[in-house]
């Protein structure tokens, strides 16, 4: 094992010690592919700081930045938005790093070479998947074999991330691979990985995130890391679940097996969920979390010694263009703390609240107390409590939580009675010493601490059933309700120097921002640069030790917009579907059918083929929305898109044809698949084909294929026709830009009528709409995400209805020119 100096950070069994301080790394997740531009960046760096983070974890997609064997674009004008130089630093890594360096977050840099993410084929890129010597990950399902053309390849990455990442001294871990195992676990591959990085100058901390708490590679790397997500079927009420936190009760323990001399590290602590094609909706993902979840699930980790983790997700993304693995739709919300929009939800107050909590007593050299299991002494069902001495503080911290659906009544510290909601989970000192008093104990939480070398003010959040118990240093004894109003206050003097408690509400709490030493009450948000954001018009009011209070009132002047979009131009795209299209250009296929083997790998795939008036039957299996066209005629249209326990359900379906389908003596076949995207890879293989997988004719006979993944906007032939084309509605809206209004804006699709479309800003693909087996669409709000938005803009929605029984003439123009969706403000506010 190499040396655990490494430059400035070095580590113990506690934690990381950046240029010799202890430091707790609190970190929230972020995807620079899905939040595309340096100016979104910058709005969700500036976010994650004034909640409290210090720290921002970050997957580098190698199959975002290299869509052609050997060739790699971070920032230049090559690739997909080649046309449109003001997109040319959406993939401009270094300034990402650079951003976040200038803002004041550590980096946790994650290059994979895969990432997961429920990203399409988990990062590894598609022109590498396609190489029939390379076995992806080493890994044939979980069978262990290891493919030197594949570490090649991944040095080729390597030679390309890596001395961007390691000019970044705010860098202070390395992440190889990912929730990677096999049935024999060789050491083989994640030695070769540690090795290829150490060489290519990464002198920080390495680690391997485990899936499984199992401590697999723990011995390879510096710092054993593992993910934690107690919430993983949206179906469950996790309330009712009193095991679904066991992991987590149990981690140090567990972690202290496998690593004893380096600090427990959560690479992935649950912030949330991805939600699927056949989910139950991210508003009701958010509703059964709430707040209480990542309230639970970030104090329990702390109780157990943890001092690294990374809320997974911190900031929510967007998977626009062809950024989605097949098992996830547009949004990429997760339920994050800050979503896609750029909004703030009560889950991003709770890990503020926390992260302030903790960046005020440290927490970071903590040992657990024996009594912690035996306070309980079996006197209560369904709660959790720890103790930990705080080797730093000179005091206890008690964690207790509350599992019951009903209000719990505790005796935790001797004589004194702790009220618990359901639920919840607090932080209680014990015996902390302050400047001018001790706190015995308390079940009123710490919201935040601002002080200086003689003054404090210790921030508590208003509780009416909690109580604080505190002595003065002359020996008298006090008691202090939790029972207050806003801004009440205590303050006490002792040798010089004052403690001050300070009250505030949950609610004003939210919307409480510390900056060093100055606290900003009553701000939807302040970034930390110190501008404040507001959505109405309201007084703010300003704290810091030397001046003390003082108010100033602002007027919010912006109002919500909603464009209504109607009267659409419509046009029937797709000429690929004509008889008479001209398809001589396409490639010509021999071999194998699927995307892989073609080299198709957009979102639309066409295939055309001469076949036989004599055939009697067409057997196929694609991935993963199809339809067959004989003659421009349509015989088959199928949603194929079908798994059962992680694993996709093959799917194989006959078409009998006869000659009223088959009128000619040389027919054309045409056949449209939609591929959603490549498995991501985590239980099953990325390359597992997609396209048309499978395909043959009765009776047998050599069909040679043509195959394209280019789509057709335009038909120019005007002459009507029965067959079912794909229909383009377009459409223009204008959004205005002004100085210091920060705004986000969404397409509503929710009276769209249609089962199916992929919509297009500006050209670039930004979302799909598919509805699901229940006549459903879990996703009807789509990003219009800011960097793709311009003062004039132009919005193409291609509908591929689903339903055969709808006529398709050219007078289904007429139905097309009902539908109305809008264009819709969902976070706007205004700078100060």
């Amino acid at each position: 094992m190499q040396n655990k100096k490494m430059d400035n950070i070095n580590f113990d069994r506690y934690s990381l010690k950046i240029d010799g301080k202890r430091v707790f790394i609190r970190s929230g997740a972020f995807h620079y592919f899905r939040t595309p531009g340096l100016e979104l960046a910058r709005d969700r760096f500036l976010k994650l700081k004034a909640g409290g983070y210090n720290a921002v974890d970050i997957y580098f997609n190698w199959n975002y930045h290299s869509s052609s064997e050997g060739e790699y674009d971070f920032g230049s004008r090559s690739g997909i938005l080649a046309r449109q130089q003001e997109f040319a630093d959406i993939k401009n890594v270094r300034k990402i790093l650079e951003l976040a360096q200038e803002i004041g977050l550590f980096v946790i840099a994650r290059p994979g070479p895969f990432i997961n993410a429920e990203i399409n084929a988990g990062g590894l890129p598609f022109w590498l998947l396609r190489n029939k010597n390379v076995i992806p990950r080493n890994r044939v399902g979980t069978e262990y074999q290891y493919s030197p053309e594949y570490m090649k390849f991944i040095g080729q990455w390597y030679d390309q991330i890596i001395p961007i990442i390691k000019d970044f001294d705010n860098v202070i871990a390395f992440q190889i691979e990912n929730e990677y195992a096999t049935d024999d676990m060789d050491e083989g591959y994640m030695k070769e990985l540690y090795q290829m990085a150490r060489s290519r100058g990464i002198t920080c901390p390495i680690f391997h995130n485990d899936a499984y708490n199992a401590g697999l590679w723990a011995d390879l790397v510096d710092i054993y890391a593992c993910d934690v997500y107690p919430y993983i079927n949206p179906n469950q009420n996790w309330k009712q679940d009193h095991f679904c936190f066991d992991t987590l009760d149990n981690i140090e323990e567990t972690v202290r097996c496998f690593k004893e001399d380096a600090p427990i590290f959560i690479a992935e602590m649950q912030c949330g969920w991805f939600d699927k094609w056949d989910g139950i909706g991210y508003k009701a993902m958010r509703e059964a979390l709430g707040d209480e979840h990542i309230n639970i699930v970030t104090k329990t980790a702390i109780s157990q010694g943890v001092t690294m983790f990374n809320h997974y997700m911190a900031i929510g993304g967007t998977s626009w263009d062809n950024l989605a693995c097949d098992e996830v739709y547009t949004s990429y919300e997760f339920t994050a703390g800050i979503d896609e929009y750029g909004k703030i939800h009560p889950n991003f107050y709770k890990a503020k609240e926390i992260n302030y909590f903790l960046n005020s007593f440290g927490l970071e050299n903590t040992e657990m107390l024996a009594d912690g299991d035996e306070i309980l002494e079996g006197k209560y069902e369904n709660i959790y409590a720890r103790r930990r001495a705080d080797l730093t503080n000179k005091c206890r911290w008690l964690f207790v939580r509350n599992m019951n659906p009903t209000a719990q009544s505790l005796t935790l510290h001797p004589s004194i009675l702790t009220s618990l909601k359901p639920y919840d989970m607090k932080i209680c000192p014990e015996n902390l010493q302050l400047s001018a008093c001790k706190i015995e104990f308390s079940d009123i939480e710490i919201f935040a601490r601002v002080k200086n070398e003689n003054d404090e003010v210790i921030f508590l959040i208003v509780d009416e059933s909690a109580n604080m118990f505190i002595e003065l240093q002359n020996g008298e004894k006090i008691t202090i309700s939790g029972n207050k109003k806003d801004y009440e206050n205590f303050q006490y003097e002792s040798d010089g120097k004052t403690t001050q408690f300070l009250f505030l509400t949950r609610e004003l709490a939210n919307r409480t921002w510390v900056l060093d030493d100055k606290v900003i009450f009553n701000a939807d948000f302040v970034y930390s640069n110190g501008r404040i954001v507001l959505s109405k018009t309201t007084e703010v009011a300003y704290f810091d030790l030397k001046n003390g209070f003082s108010k100033k009132y602002f007027k919010f002047q912006e109002q919500p917009k909603i464009i209504e979009l109607k009267d659409f131009e419509v046009n029937f795209c797709s000429p690929e579907i004509d008889s008479h299209y001209d398809y001589s250009n396409w490639n010509k296929v021999e071999g194998d059918l699927d995307c892989l083997s073609c080299g198709a790998y957009d979102e639309f795939v066409w295939y055309k083929a001469k076949i036989p008036s004599d055939l009697e039957e067409i057997t196929l299996s694609a991935r993963h929305l199809f339809a067959v066209y004989i003659n421009g005629k349509e015989v088959l249209n199928r949603n194929s898109y079908k798994y059962e326990k992680l694993m996709q359900i093959e799917e194989t379906i006959s078409v009998q044809l006869n000659k009223t389908i088959l009128d000619k003596e040389v027919n054309e076949l045409t056949i449209l698949v939609q591929n959603l995207g490549f498995d991501k890879g985590f239980s099953g293989d990325t390359n597992n084909p997609r396209g048309l997988v499978f395909f043959e004719v009765k009776p047998d006979c050599k069909i040679h294929f043509y195959i394209n993944d280019k789509f057709s906007f335009e038909r120019e032939d005007s002459t009507e026709s029965e067959n079912p084309y794909l229909t383009k509605l377009s459409t223009t809206f204008d959004v205005e830009f002004k100085e210091n209004v920060i705004f986000s804006k969404y397409l509503s699709m929710e009276n769209f009528p249609y089962d199916r479309a992929t919509i297009f800003l500006n050209g670039i693909k930004i979302g799909r709409y598919l509805k699901n087996s229940k006549n459903e669409s879990l996703q009807e709000k789509f990003y219009l995400i800011n960097t793709f938005l311009k003062p004039q803009n132009t919005l193409d929605i291609v509908v591929w209805e689903k339903n055969s029984n709808i006529k398709t003439k050219w007078d289904f123009k007429s139905e097309f020119k009902c539908v109305i969706i809008l264009v819709a403000d969902e976070n706007i506010h205004q700078l100060y």
